[in-house]
């Protein structure tokens, strides 16, 4: 595969801040950086002093986010959303990130095992080990057929674990001090929409909780929890629990970074200061942590109105925003629903709405030559009684507005319908462009195989014309009150 072509040499490709295709840092880059801030207590007692002895100082002269000054190996689109607590750890955070998103290391050989021979030389016993071990290790030589073999077998174990180490090292997330920009004056406009535009771009949210569960009081948190959810994304719930530290005091080291690492990040379109809580994620057993009782009233207690943050401006901006679009109800039912799920069967109902669409797209098969015939007769009323289970089992709120009619004019009103409402799931979920194209499709199918058409581009070009008249209508009018009244007023 040829490289990449690189811009001459003195030009600088300007990336905007706000593309998402290269707001993400590597996992690889964020354990480095655990690496280099270990020794330093100061600088991980919570995320706010990472943010303030770190990131602030590297960032400050140039008023950049800590990812502008990642190398660009380290960098790309992110695939997960990481939601926290600014304060939680941020060695806690780091290391959570590690164990979870990371594969376990494999099963070391045995200490009874023969030693591993060297060239030209026949394998060494364990002769000081004892009949015993000397006699498993023998089971096990003569199960895998000979000492080469067993060795050969965790060698095999071994060299699969770095590829799938490889592979989840470079897994891509965004996180707020790493990915958005922590120089920004406290006071500035926040633009809260941008949070729904990350967290969508992003393939999964992981909401990272600590033994407090503190982000479940969080006003962003739950915001940012809020927009995975309605917009249908992928939850996980990573949490972190005492024994999941003394764990990883003990794990397997990761390569590290040359060079330090920086900090930058804050909230999509958040500002600099610390916050208390990141966003979304979904619920469910991930990780250690409370008991089933405590994690259930938690959950139940769940309440964005009585939530907190450590800007009151944020809070009210937010709190504003939830109630121009969903209103208050909406999301704390939500995200109780969520919570009330492990990540395992979060990771199945998403998997199965996925595949009922899909299934339901193969049976519309909106091919014009095949409109007419018998066999997509049949497809269309599967189609019909498919996604009307969809509808009613992922989209209940959605369901009234998307009425499937009984009878239709022709087959091809029929698909127009069915493509319609895929438009709205489609826009529903934010992909606005992918709707757009849907809908340019079901008119173009329509319009060359029904003879309807033609009424219909009639009836609202009719509606279009008549929506105008009005509205000329209504200016007319008002022109003339205002001539009269300034005649009246002047000879008055």
């Amino acid at each position: 595969m040829p490289a990449p072509a690189k811009p001459p040499d003195g030009v600088e490709l300007k990336v905007p801040a706000d593309d998402i295709r290269f707001s993400g840092v590597k996992l690889r880059f964020l354990l480095g950086l655990l690496e280099a801030i270990e020794p330093h207590p100061v600088l991980h007692r919570t995320t706010g002093d990472l943010v303030s002895h770190l990131v602030r100082p590297l960032t400050a002269e140039p008023r950049c986010r800590l990812l502008d000054l990642v190398p660009h190996e380290h960098r790309g689109q992110p695939h997960h959303y990481v939601c926290h607590a600014w304060s939680c750890s941020a060695r806690e955070l780091l290391q959570t990130l590690k164990r979870e998103m990371t594969p376990p290391a494999p099963p070391k050989p045995p200490p009874f095992a023969l030693s591993k021979p060297a060239p030209g030389r026949g394998p060494k016993t364990a002769a000081a080990a004892g009949d015993s071990a000397a006699d498993d290790a023998a089971a096990l030589a003569a199960m895998l057929g000979s000492p080469d073999a067993v060795w050969a077998h965790y060698d095999m174990l071994n060299q699969k674990y770095q590829e799938e180490l490889s592979k989840a090292l470079d897994q891509v997330v965004w996180i707020d001090f790493v990915c958005h920009n922590q120089n920004q004056h406290a006071a500035a406009k926040k633009d809260y929409g941008r949070v729904a535009k990350t967290v969508v771009g992003c393939g999964s949210t992981v909401l990272l909780l600590d033994p407090q569960l503190t982000p479940l009081s969080r006003t962003w948190c739950l915001f940012e929890v809020m927009h995975c959810l309605r917009c249908k994304r992928h939850l996980k719930v990573f949490r972190v629990d005492a024994a999941a530290r003394e764990a990883e005091a003990n794990a397997v080291g990761f390569p590290g970074l040359g060079g330090g690492g920086g900090g930058g990040g804050g909230r999509a379109g958040g500002g600099g200061g610390p916050k208390g809580g990141g966003g979304g994620g979904g619920g469910g057993n991930g990780g250690g942590g409370p008991d089933d009782k405590e994690w259930e009233k938690a959950v139940e207690s769940v309440n964005v109105e009585a939530s907190r943050a450590s800007s009151e401006q944020d809070r009210v901006g937010i709190l504003q925003e939830i109630l121009n679009t969903v209103g208050l109800a909406y999301v704390n039912d939500t995200i109780r629903n969520a919570l009330r799920l492990s990540n395992a069967d979060r990771a199945r109902q998403l998997a199965l709405r996925r595949e009922q669409l899909r299934t339901t797209m193969d049976l519309l098969a909106p091919d014009p030559r095949e409109i007419g015939t018998e066999e997509y007769e049949d497809n269309l009323a599967k189609c019909k009684e498919h996604l009307q289970e969809v509808l009613e089992q992922f989209y209940p709120e959605d369901i009234m507005r998307c009425i499937i009619p009984k009878d239709y004019v022709s087959d091809s009103a029929r698909v127009w319908d069915f493509l319609g409402i895929f438009a709205e799931i489609l826009e529903r979920e934010l992909f606005r462009e992918d709707a757009k194209a849907l809908r340019a499709m079901a008119w173009l199918l329509f319009k060359r195989h029904s003879k309807r058409y033609i009424e219909v581009l009639y009836c609202k070009e009719l509606e279009n014309w008549l929506a105008d008249s009005l509205e000329h209508d209504r200016k007319f009018r008002r022109v003339q009150a205002k001539l009269k009244h300034d005649a009246m007023k002047k000879w008055s």
